[in-house]
């Protein structure tokens, strides 16, 4: 009795809410939509909690702190992923998914949700950037600031004007107009600033490709320096010799440069004469002399020795090996060592290294 009274009295009660209509939607529809965007709310939010739940459950549970690291990243996925700026565009679609619009109404609904989520989309790319950019600074360096902050400033001006444009197509907006004043204005802007756009590029060239970094020692064009600082439009330069060179980005992605930094170890040839009076069986050993003084150096490694030339005054020998070291100042050390070595060793044995020389035949004539 008691049951057949209550739903006698949710039957009286619907047919009231029945009786009213917004926007030619009855009562009945009203109450459903908002049963269904609070329990989309509830439900998004029920898992939320329970995966979150979860994963701390593993991370009390793990050992090792890499896997905790990972997992608290995990946390932070999930609370942006469930986020209210997703949870409620998603419960308010599904709500109006069963109301009844006219044309003008469901534009208006379906900007509000479009706008909604072009929103949530520019903030989790945003993120994403600044991600990346952090990421970066730490893998490169301060020094790669500018450049990142620059680089993440188009990014964020590009995403938003896509953004915008595709929002403004979803909701029925021809964007052929603004496409093409996009177009024409890049164009103006592009032949404004043609060579301030160039050295930009060139920055971003610079910082992805790496061919050196600050405080490399390079070469470019004859002059060599030290990276000193990268900048958006030019790299500043120290010389050897102290002045500053500030050279464009642009001339550096368009030039061959020397990389001092980067090299593992400095190869060396050296041409050395033997006068001709030196006999063929001192000759024939003058190969295993040189290979015997440069072996017996750390750090330097023998490739060749042989004849090369047959000069106007002397038997040109060429040898050639390896310094193990990118430093100048080693390597100039072992060149020493190596000289001197050949040096003494040709002196012990008596061989003579001649120079230019011009000899001049006088003949007298008798004047009877």
């Amino acid at each position: 009795m008691v049951f057949d009274n209550l739903v006698d009295h949710i039957k009286q009660v619907l047919k009231v809410i029945n009786q009213y209509k917004i926007a030619g939607n009855s009562g009945i529809d009203l109450v459903v939509s908002l049963i269904i965007l609070i329990t989309t709310v509830i439900v998004l939010y029920g898992i939320k909690f329970v995966l979150i739940r979860r994963v701390q459950k593993t991370i009390e549970d793990s050992e090792r702190d890499y896997r905790q690291i990972y997992l608290h990243r995990i946390i932070n996925i999930i609370n942006n992923l469930l986020s209210w700026p997703v949870i409620f565009p998603t419960a308010l679609y599904l709500a109006t998914a069963v109301l009844e619009f006219n044309a003008i109404q469901r534009s208006i609904a379906n900007g509000i949700i479009y706008a909604f989520i072009a929103i949530i989309i520019i903030k989790y790319l945003f993120n994403l950037y600044d991600i990346l950019e952090n990421y970066y600074q730490r893998k490169i360096g301060e020094e790669s600031k500018q450049i990142t902050e620059f680089l993440k400033l188009i990014a964020k001006v590009i995403t938003t004007l896509l953004i915008i444009l595709i929002y403004l197509s979803a909701i029925g907006i021809k964007i052929t107009a603004f496409l093409a004043g996009f177009g024409v204005a890049g164009i103006v802007v592009g032949l404004a600033l043609q060579e301030v756009i160039s050295d930009l590029f060139a920055s971003v060239s610079i910082y992805l490709d790496q061919p050196f970094e600050i405080g490399d020692r390079i070469e470019i064009n004859g002059e060599k320096g030290i990276i000193k600082k990268i900048g958006i439009r030019s790299t500043k330069i120290r010389s050897l010799d102290g002045h500053l060179m500030i050279v464009a980005n642009q001339n550096l992605t368009t030039h061959n440069i020397k990389n001092f930094k980067k090299m593992e170890r400095r190869r060396a040839k050296k041409t050395i004469g033997i006068a001709y009076e030196t006999p063929p069986d001192t000759l024939e050993q003058i190969p295993m002399m040189i290979e015997e003084v440069i072996e017996s150096i750390d750090t330097v490694d023998f490739e060749r020795a042989s004849i090369v030339n047959l000069g106007d005054y002397a038997i040109d020998f060429e040898f050639v090996y390896y310094v193990n070291s990118r430093k100048k100042s080693i390597f100039v050390r072992k060149q020493h060592q190596i000289y001197l070595g050949v040096l003494k060793k040709f002196d012990k044995i008596g061989i003579e290294i001649p120079y230019p020389k011009q000899e001049v035949y006088r003949q007298e004539f008798s004047t009877n």
